[in-house]
């Protein structure tokens, strides 16, 4: 067992630092198992990012962000969205969901909004966490404290800009901005714009930039990429992640690691030539390779694959040195002119833990010194690679602190977040077992090895915390008791039976988008079950057939 085994006793409070997505579906769950929580919030409103704020100093998704993510696959477990919803849902739209999920489970009155949270100590004679904040506005010189048997850290999983060195850009004396603050692209009409990565970020910037009317546009890029749309051939793409294909994937992986990642990069290469077939032979595709296996994650996007075939955009190398003013030299040797402005869209990172001790901080070094000394001095340094069990539970106090948001899954990060919080729930109020200090320790150990030894194959990864897939789905299931892998598998009496007795359903689960209303569909005595499940399941699977319906539709009309 943990060094810090404790029982489940009347000190049951638990702080939870934001009321984002994470936050809040943290603090449903924990309620749910008999928690006292406080969630801490620093803004008047629940939901993060997806509150549209024009403040460039902001994160936030934009007026026009649409969820890459279908609303079946996106949804809370026991929430789904309205049927007024698009497929695709916007910023707006995921705010007023994630309002009507508070209210709906009475949320706010746990929250304490326009609340800063502005120190975290820990009391090891008391075994407590000791929060410090005060008010937002007002009289911020208010500060109070007080005490909690648990802590979680939910500030968010994409709140600091990544910026990476780029060899004398103090030369260059154009605007430099990174995509976190690109709120008002018409700033950038009839400007020469070079955008610095490729990715769902560069995706959007570079669509709103020509609709802003930017005279040139030029995406400089290391890699080579694949690019989809959210719906390709009328089928979301989350239900080429459907149970049946995450199962017989899981056996590839088991058989042949390496295999089962080279078969998912050409599975997308190979849907990206069938929606987008003049990129084949694109100037994008040329001179380039793809990320590491099991580290590639694919530019969701209609308007890419246009915006380059089309010329909207020209695809260039990487950027070696700004030479001047306003020229930059890239790897190829050619030299880019009267760029006006640099836009990186390098990505966001977590840092989930910057008010802890250092005593308690996932992202410090000296708890692993070895480990951290293979991983390259720049991820070290800007605090990108979290050491933590399942890179969500504290290795220095497993029963009472966590973190939300380091770790990237297959599955859509509402869903997934849910299933971990569940989890998390089981393990805190001793339902389901703690493993042991040694077992946690070498987990996350292994983890960062291989993400070092990735790194020095490669050079880098596109995100530190990337997962085992699989693995990691398996173990939340069994922790979190959701009796659904062992309910809809083959080699199992469970799933028989279903298969007999509700056939529809079975091939909902199997075939159907991976909706996370299936997380609550079986009563197991681990995390409580939700009576609408199956209906919500059965409607999912119903809505994504009629949209291929639909698609087959037009492409008839197309072809008369």
């Amino acid at each position: 067992m943990s060094s810090e085994t404790r029982a489940f006793d009347a000190d049951n409070s638990v702080a939870i630092v934001g009321a984002g997505a994470l936050g809040l579906v943290a603090t449903k769950n924990l309620i749910e198992e008999g928690f006292d929580v406080t969630t801490f919030e620093k803004n008047t409103y629940v939901g993060g990012l997806w509150h549209v704020n024009g403040d460039s100093n902001v994160t936030s998704a934009l007026v026009g962000t649409v969820s890459n993510g279908s609303k079946q696959a996106s949804a809370f477990s026991d929430f789904p969205m309205p049927d007024s919803f698009p497929t695709y849902p916007n910023a707006a739209q995921f705010e007023e969901y994630f309002d009507a999920y508070a209210d709906h489970f009475d949320l706010r009155r746990s929250i304490s909004f326009s609340t800063t949270v502005t120190s975290i100590a820990r009391d090891e004679m008391k075994k407590k966490w000791v929060v410090g904040f005060r008010p937002s506005t007002g009289n911020i010189e208010k500060s109070q404290s007080q005490e909690f048997e648990r802590l979680i850290m939910a500030t968010g999983s994409n709140n600091i800009a990544h910026i990476p060195q780029v060899k004398g850009i103090e030369r260059f004396e154009g605007e430099i901005i990174h995509s976190q603050a690109l709120k008002d692209p018409s700033r950038f009409k009839g400007k020469a714009v070079l955008v610095l990565g490729i990715s769902n970020s560069a995706a959007d910037s570079i669509q709103l930039l020509a609709e802003a009317g930017a005279a040139r546009l030029y995406v400089s890029h290391r890699r080579k990429f694949v690019t989809v749309p959210r719906a390709p051939h009328g089928k979301t793409l989350d239900c080429y992640l459907s149970l049946r294909n995450q199962i017989i994937g899981s056996w590839i992986q088991w058989l042949a690691p390496s295999f089962q990642a080279w078969l998912m990069t050409k599975f997308l290469e190979t849907l990206q030539y069938q929606n987008s077939p003049k990129l084949r032979n694109h100037a994008c595709q040329r001179d380039r390779k793809f990320p590491p296996h099991g580290q590639f994650v694919p530019v969701i996007s209609e308007n890419l694959a246009t915006n380059l075939t089309e010329w909207r955009i020209q695809s260039v190398h990487a950027i070696e040195e700004v030479v001047g003013a306003g020229r930059v030299r890239l790897r190829d040797g050619e030299e880019l002119e009267d760029i006006d402005v640099v836009l990186f869209c390098t990505g966001l990172h977590p840092d989930l833990a910057s008010m802890l001790p250092p005593s308690a901080d996932p992202y410090n070094p000296a708890h692993a010194p070895a480990i951290f000394a293979t991983l390259p001095t720049e991820y070290v340094k800007d605090r990108r690679v979290c050491r933590a069990y399942r890179g969500f539970l504290s290795l220095q106090h497993p029963h009472s602190l966590a973190f939300l948001g380091a770790v990237l899954s297959l599955r859509a990060a509402f869903p997934f977040y849910d299933l971990i919080t569940m989890a998390l729930a089981q393990l805190w109020s001793g339902k389901a077992p703690m493993p042991t200090d040694k077992e946690m320790q070498v987990s996350a150990d292994t983890h960062l090895k291989l993400l070092a030894n990735t790194m020095q194959m490669h050079g880098e990864v596109q995100h530190a915390g990337t997962i085992d897939h699989f693995a990691m789905d398996a173990w939340l299931h069994r922790t979190a008791g959701t009796g659904l892998l062992s309910s809809v598998g083959i080699f199992n009496r469970k799933a028989w039976v279903l298969y007999w007795t509700e056939p529809d359903l079975y091939k909902a689960l199997l075939d159907g988008p991976p909706t996370a209303h299936a997380l609550r569909l079986f009563e197991t005595g681990g995390r409580r079950a939700w009576p609408g499940a199956k209906s919500a399941i059965l409607k999912a699977y119903a809505d994504s057939k009629e949209l291929g319906i639909k698609f087959q539709s037009k492409e008839q009309a197309k072809m008369l």
